[in-house]
């Protein structure tokens, strides 16, 4: 058993590029602001993409890549048309969209390792973090609930429901992907979202089901899933472990009626970046719990529809027909449905570092091909002419 554990061990380690797991690692303070104003998050875009910019390409994605190119330069022209026709700013947040599709198609074209990436985010979340919370290193916005350095605790719960799933991929024995799910998912529990929570158990369906069942089964289980979803949230959502959320359900009560509110009043082509806040009172203003609401609001029905193509139809492949596929592919399959469920709940998740970071790496494994290495050539001097000199493989 100990060289089992030891050879595993090794065979992580063996695979895990340094900059990458420390990247990962980092993404545990991404949401915490240097100043006021400068999230951590969009340095480490920043210090990623510089990186990337001198490694070549190890994977050939050339026959998505110019759609989906095109895709996101459609989402950002568009959200920036639109905040220019309502008076909307729109240079900071289309700054960090821009920064995040382009952290996307390095990670596609595998000039950024993005398991080291989950090894390292694991890593943090497990060691840094929770550490954090139980040891008090810094005052929590939510008393009584695992967030660390995140900071909200449903932002916390989807990092957690994410790698998750995610983080099975890096483990290849049976015993040691139930030992680190169970782990993360105590965590997770700790968290208190129980739309993070559903959501993990929702994808671990998903992990389980990919490779075994046909695309009939897995869109009538996604379907069973969503009903499941919401039946549990309007039934149960206040039992047990959870019968203590009645002022939290108020609160998200009230922000769930004015979105419904401001979403009847918006236009088909929305209303521009930094609209989807609500006001609650003369004083207090809160940004919408329900990201696909958010996206209808900045960049109406084109922005909801383009969001969804590239992230459920190229990135999850939710109508893809091939049974057989990777451990690594499926786990990141599942943490993209942690995403798709956590936006029903969360107000900001497409356009963030895990669902981007999630399409990238989907796009490598379901379009990509290893991109042949360059054919070494040497030099000879040719025997027949003297002075003449002959290239050679």
């Amino acid at each position: 058993m100990v060289d089992r554990v030891r050879g595993g061990a090794i065979g992580i380690a063996t695979e895990t590029r340094v900059f990458e797991f420390l990247i990962g690692v980092a993404l545990t303070f991404s949401r915490f602001n240097i100043g006021s104003r400068l999230p951590v998050e969009i340095l480490l875009v920043i210090l990623v993409l510089g990186i990337a910019a001198f490694r070549r390409p190890t994977i050939d994605v050339s026959r998505v890549q110019t759609w989906m190119v095109m895709l996101m330069a459609a989402i950002l022209i568009w959200v920036v048309a639109v905040s220019h026709h309502t008076g909307q700013p729109w240079a900071q947040r289309g700054f960090r969209i821009c920064l995040l599709f382009l952290f996307a198609l390095c990670l596609a074209q595998g000039r950024i390792h993005w398991k080291s990436i989950v090894a390292g985010a694991a890593a943090g979340l497990i060691v840094i973090n929770a550490p954090s919370y139980f040891l008090g290193v810094r005052a929590q916005a939510y008393q009584g609930y695992l967030t660390g350095w995140i900071g909200d605790k449903n932002v916390s719960g989807m990092f957690y429901a994410v790698f998750a799933v995610v983080g099975l991929c890096l483990f290849t024995l049976t015993w040691q992907k139930v030992v680190y799910f169970l782990v993360m998912f105590g965590l997770l529990w700790l968290t208190g979202s129980r739309t993070s929570i559903a959501g993990c158990l929702l994808a671990l369906v998903w992990w389980f089901m990919r490779s075994r069942a046909h695309l009939w089964l897995r869109l009538v289980t996604a379907g069973i899933g969503v009903w499941v979803l919401v039946t549990v949230e309007n039934r149960y959502s206040q039992v047990g472990e959870f019968s203590d959320r009645t002022g939290t359900d108020w609160y998200r009560h009230q922000i769930d009626v004015a979105t419904t509110a401001k979403l009847a009043e918006t236009p088909w082509f929305g209303q521009g970046l930094n609209t989807g806040w609500v006001q609650l009172s003369p004083t207090r203003q809160a940004l919408f719990h329900n990201s696909y609401a958010l996206l209808r609001v900045e960049g109406g029905w084109p922005l909801i529809v383009a969001v969804l193509v590239l992230v459920v139809i190229v990135a999850f492949g939710i109508f893809g027909i091939n049974k057989d596929v990777s451990d690594d592919q499926r786990a990141v399959e599942a943490g993209l449905a942690v995403v798709l469920v956590c936006a029903w709940k969360l107000g900001e998740v497409f356009f963030t570092l895990p669902c981007l970071f999630l399409v990238g790496a989907a796009v490598a494994l379901r379009y990509g091909e290893p991109v042949a290495a360059p054919t070494a050539v040497t030099l000879r001097v040719s025997d027949d002419m003297p002075g003449v000199v002959r290239a050679g493989s």
